[in-house]
């Protein structure tokens, strides 16, 4: 049925359901888990990285690791981004990994990591992945 499931994660608690669906699925057809975060970066005069590196890194070893310790076969990965195109590069990556399934949670931001701008991005991005 399938055999990867690529999941879009950005700490909020709609990636944590939509990671706890995937899994659900990945356990169910044995297949692989593609865990992507996409950091994006301002462009411009006041350009920069809207999240620090290593908070991008940890998170995502973070979900690596426990689907690991589930049992599932998961990889990991980081891609950078121009802001307002993190939709896209969760898009590219799927067809890029052949994914047979794409999942991006709504709505949500970390608590304490985000700003709300940043919040209302993500929840963009996923309306737009969700449309493409």
């Amino acid at each position: 049925m399938f055999e990867k499931i690529l999941v879009a994660v950005d700490g909020s608690e709609g990636a944590r359901k939509a990671l706890e669906l995937a899994a659900g699925l990945g356990k169910r057809t044995n297949a692989e888990l593609l865990v992507l975060h996409v950091r994006e970066v301002e462009v411009g005069k006041f350009s920069g990285a809207m999240e620090p590196p290593q908070e991008a890194r940890d998170l995502v070893n973070e979900v690596v690791a426990e689907l690991a310790d589930e049992g599932l076969v998961v990889k990991g990965q980081i891609r950078g981004a121009p802001f307002g195109r993190a939709a896209k590069e969760i898009v590219e990556e799927a067809e890029e990994a052949a994914a047979t399934r794409s999942s991006w949670a709504q709505g949500g931001c970390r608590t304490g990591r985000r700003s709300s701008s940043a919040a209302w991005r993500t929840r963009s991005s996923a309306t737009r992945t969700a449309r493409s």
